[in-house]
């Protein structure tokens, strides 16, 4: 048995169902099929039975499911533990925030004002593209992740709490033609180049079509683009326009944003079921919900 099987089945145990299982983890679904059958061989036993279209644990199946939900409690403890040997006095904490969201400019100051109240916790902060963290988040490769509700909503194998809701808008920057309109209408779209971030994300091609029903697009005219620095640059050179969150940063200045009406989303905090991290609850406590209005708590 080896970590990747250990993965692969606990999370065949929350989905389910073989396709569900690779599409959440990003792998095909003849790769987790393959590990569950090695597992099967290994210890000469039935582990799923397939039931209308889903696939239900074996009474072996259920014994080995809570054993290995204990081992990697266990191991995580281990390494909590063999991290406090190495640093006695500290505890390691990784956020990640999914790329162009502009809560990551804002929780760099305040982690750093938790860093000096709670001296003990070490607290790293990376952004990440739709799909890396998809990936890591559902391997439990990150201890809390801000990201789209929807790409997290309704998945047994995360655990989540709703932050607030984002507006989308055309991004625009000075450089471009549309910087100086006094109102936007959706005939100015017309041969435009327009950029996107949303690689990676479940809805993707829903998102895409849309975009393109409501303003008239065509799918020649959408660019998709894997981050937030490759969309900066193609802003500043003028070559299109993006479609963004509504963001300070693009609300002013060099850039503009045009609302889009009906199209927004909600931004949630999600980490792995198993991540027992003790330090979510005071970084919850004393950076997100201070930062986060009242009313969209």
């Amino acid at each position: 048995m080896n970590s990747l099987q250990i993965t692969y089945f606990l999370a065949l145990c929350k989905y389910k169902n073989f396709t569900e299982t690779a599409n959440r983890l990003y792998v095909s679904q003849p790769a987790v099929s393959r590990q569950i059958r090695m597992l099967e061989e290994e210890f000469n036993v039935q582990l799923f039975q397939r039931e209308y279209k889903k696939n239900f644990l074996t009474e072996e199946g259920k014994i080995l499911q809570k054993t290995l939900e204990e081992i990697v409690t266990s191991l995580q403890k281990a390494q909590d533990e063999m991290y406090r040997k190495k640093f006695p006095h500290k505890h390691s904490f990784k956020i990640a925030i999914l790329q162009g969201l502009e809560i990551a400019d804002i929780l760099r100051p305040a982690i750093q004002r938790f860093m000096q109240k709670y001296p003990d916790t070490d607290v790293t902060l990376e952004c990440y593209s739709h799909e890396k963290m998809n990936i890591m988040l559902r391997l439990n490769e990150l201890d809390m992740a801000i990201t789209l509700n929807d790409e997290i909503k309704n998945d047994s194998l995360l655990k989540s709490i709703h932050l607030f809701r984002s507006n989308f808008a055309f991004t625009v920057h000075e450089s471009h033609p549309l910087f100086h309109v006094p109102k936007f209408t959706p005939e100015l779209l017309k041969k435009q180049q327009i950029f996107t971030t949303s690689i990676g994300t479940k809805d993707f091609e829903a998102f895409l079509n849309a975009l393109c029903s409501n303003y008239s697009i065509n799918e020649e005219q959408l660019l998709s683009v894997s981050n937030m620095d490759e969309i900066i640059t193609l802003l500043n050179s003028g070559f299109g326009i993006a479609v963004l969150t509504e963001q300070k940063r693009f609300s002013g200045g060099h850039y503009r944003q045009f609302p889009l009406k009906s199209f927004s989303a909600d931004i949630a905090c999600a980490w792995h079921y198993t991540n027992i991290n003790p330090a979510r609850a005071l970084l919850l406590d004393d950076i997100l919900k201070p930062l986060i209005p009242p009313k969209i708590i």
